[in-house]
């Protein structure tokens, strides 16, 4: 195998993980948003609930 033919080689095997890198990167970004999201909602929904059940206790007593 001459040189040409391994930077050819290298040339092709480069331009297919840029062209990975440019499609999968983004995704992989808003996919570890999305769960960043499902975590602070999760987050939210568990504090709601701990105040409503608060307020019903606080209410039974009246």
């Amino acid at each position: 195998m001459d040189w040409k033919i391994a930077f050819e080689i290298a040339g092709l095997l480069g331009g297919v993980a840029t062209v990975l890198a440019f499609f999968l990167g983004p995704a992989l970004y808003l996919g570890a948003k999305i769960d960043s999201f499902h975590k602070d909602i999760q987050g939210e929904m568990k504090d709601f609930h701990t105040r409503l059940l608060k307020i019903e206790e606080r209410n039974r007593g009246k």
